[in-house]
């Protein structure tokens, strides 16, 4: 699942990381030009030829070098670590998946009888890579419960994609003209090809209205609807895509099926 990590959060940790590897550098060098110097002065009387007991204090003392080096490493690492924390979103770590969640699907994308017993409420991105692997999951699903299983789509484009949020729109302008769940296929089979031109060169291949397609690009209408889901989003903590709701049940990512048919049949008892 990804992470929409805030660029605050991204520019203290690769500060943070880039310190570390300064100081790795820095490290590693003067090692080097100790070493190129010859043995490593110790406070002990060292014989021009070696001996053992000499080997062993420049042991010793290189021994205590790198461990110092090492410790500041770890207190590197700490600070990143601390970072990554601080700059964290405030409220829970990501929805509670022993809570049962109430989502509004009015007015989304349903596939699935409107009165089927469970409902799978899905917040997709078009660019991700990890929800488009899971539309073989949900294919599964559709087809082995048919008359019971119902499933909507929630627009959660991130901003770390830089064509999904155009490529929601033309999934809402293809909604607008009765054909969502075809162009939902073709965003994700082309999700290397998401630029306008070829967003309209998909809805040709549909036989959509392309005037009508183009109009509702970039629209403040089809805005409102990503925005709406997204508001949801955040109101259900979500931090990352894909992300399920099961009959109301947080399930985080593509998962197997196996995880959402034992979600379904839980819920299916229950009712």
């Amino acid at each position: 699942m990804e992470d929409p990590a805030p660029l605050v959060k991204r520019t203290l940790a690769v500060a943070a990381l880039l310190a570390l590897g300064a100081v790795v550098f820095t490290c590693g060098w003067w090692v080097g030009r100790e070493t190129a110097r010859g043995p490593v002065p110790v406070s002990v009387s060292v014989p021009d030829d070696p001996s053992p007991t000499a080997s062993r204090a420049a042991d010793l003392e290189l021994g205590v070098r790198l461990g110092r080096i090492e410790r500041e490493l770890e207190s590197l690492r700490a600070s990143v670590s601390s970072l990554e924390i601080a700059s964290a979103p405030p409220g829970p770590l990501g929805p509670d998946p022993k809570r049962v969640y109430e989502i509004a699907v009015g007015g989304s994308p349903t596939y699935g009888l409107d009165d089927a017993a469970v409902t799978i409420v899905e917040f997709s991105d078009f660019e991700c890579p990890f929800c488009a692997s899971a539309r073989g999951v949900l294919d599964r699903i559709v087809a082995e419960y048919p008359e019971t299983v119902r499933i909507v789509f929630k627009h959660h484009p991130l901003p770390s994609h830089e064509n999904a949020r155009l490529a929601h729109h033309a999934a809402i302008a293809a909604d607008e003209q009765g054909k969502f769940w075809e162009m939902h296929e073709r965003l994700f089979d082309a999700q290397d090809r998401l630029d306008r031109e070829s967003l309209i060169a998909m809805a040709r291949e549909l036989d959509l209205d392309v005037a009508r397609f183009v109009a509702v690009l970039g629209s403040p209408g089809a805005e409102s609807i990503i925005e709406r889901d997204q508001d949801e989003g955040r109101r259900l903590h979500l931090m990352g895509v894909p992300s399920f709701f099961v009959a109301g049940r947080f399930v985080a990512g593509a998962q197997p099926f196996e995880v959402f048919r034992e979600r379904i049949e839980a819920a299916l008892r229950a009712n």
